[in-house]
């Protein structure tokens, strides 16, 4: 068969191509190469085999022909996209817990509700007086508001556990009445070191292989470190809270790689509107990799999409 090479584009921004060829032509690049097969990767297959060359390129193979891919988070990516990918597991059972974070950086806790539990509620629940959209009052003091209130266009109902903690959300969801930075407002409150994050990069760290449960030995800070710390990540149940406790000592891990194999450098961001540092890492080339944004995106625990964790390290930023 004739090669042929395609140079795609993820829905992510992830730049990476491909070349199909015959199997015999895999097979010289295969042996020339040193392919290691990836045993793990292999049975996603309903045939074939996965094998990772010398040179950083991925050879998927099948019966009859084999397609070369440009790098391993290149093939992650086509595994995402041709839906043969690793499943990312998110809550379905109500009532599901959301967290965010108040104007003083309070977390504030809530859970999305059914709406057959929500009849239940409202049989004993007060309608609090001018509320838009509609909002109820419980007897035990627990807020019950319109889903698509607090997270637009979507339909059910969440609870928030005390009344101040509402008017904390309440707040907050205000903030996008202000001129919107162009810096990170999700980040508001997580991180609780402020300026200070460089000191505790390290000790962050050190509560990855508990948050995760994976070996500390993995923690190597060499590229290939991060999709072993994949597997272990996305064997995790997605939820809220896990994404809470996650996303800043995976944040210090991933920023630090960065630093060490990419020639990258730890800053310091602060958002003016929204009164907040946060950490990044700056590029070689000046810019910013806007590291919070592919790993949010990971850690959406309403979303099921599976993102290659190595989207977070390669991230191209938005920002200067």
């Amino acid at each position: 068969m004739k090669k042929k090479t395609y140079q795609l584009t993820t829905p992510w921004g992830f730049q990476y191509s491909f070349t199909a060829m015959s199997i015999e032509e895999a097979t010289i690049l295969i042996e020339k190469y040193n392919g290691v097969e990836l045993k793990e990767w292999t049975k996603v297959k309903t045939h074939g085999n996965i094998y990772k060359l010398d040179t950083g390129q991925v050879v998927s193979t099948s019966y009859v022909d084999a397609t070369v891919y440009s790098s391993f988070e290149g093939f992650l990516a086509n595994l995402q996209t041709s839906g043969m990918h690793i499943r990312k597991h998110i809550p379905t059972t109500y009532p599901i817990q959301h967290i965010r974070y108040g104007l003083k950086e309070q977390k504030v806790i809530c859970y999305q509700i059914d709406r057959q539990e929500l009849e239940i509620l409202l049989n004993t629940a007060n309608p609090i007086a001018n509320s838009k959209p509609l909002v109820f009052l419980t007897n035990e003091g627990e807020v019950i508001t319109e889903y698509g209130f607090l997270y637009q266009e979507r339909e059910g109902y969440e609870i928030i556990k005390t009344f101040d903690d509402f008017l904390r959300k309440v707040t907050k969801e205000n903030w996008s009445s202000k001129k919107r930075s162009q810096m990170a407002p999700e980040l508001k409150g997580r991180n609780p070191f402020g300026k200070e994050f460089l000191n505790h990069i390290h000790e962050l760290i050190d509560h990855l292989p508990l948050i995760l449960a994976c070996p500390t030995k993995l923690l190597t800070y060499k590229e290939n470190s991060i999709d072993k710390l994949e597997k272990y990540l996305y064997r995790n149940l997605i939820t809220a809270d896990f994404a809470d406790k996650t996303f800043l000592p995976l944040l210090a891990y991933i920023g630090e790689v960065g630093v060490r194999q990419l020639e990258g450098q730890w800053v310091m961001r602060y958002d003016e509107i929204f009164n907040h540092w946060y950490p990044d890492v700056k590029k070689r080339d000046g810019g910013f990799k806007d590291m919070y944004r592919p790993l949010m995106q990971i850690l959406d625990h309403t979303q099921d999409q599976y993102y290659p964790l190595r989207t977070v390290l390669f991230s191209k930023g938005n920002s200067s």
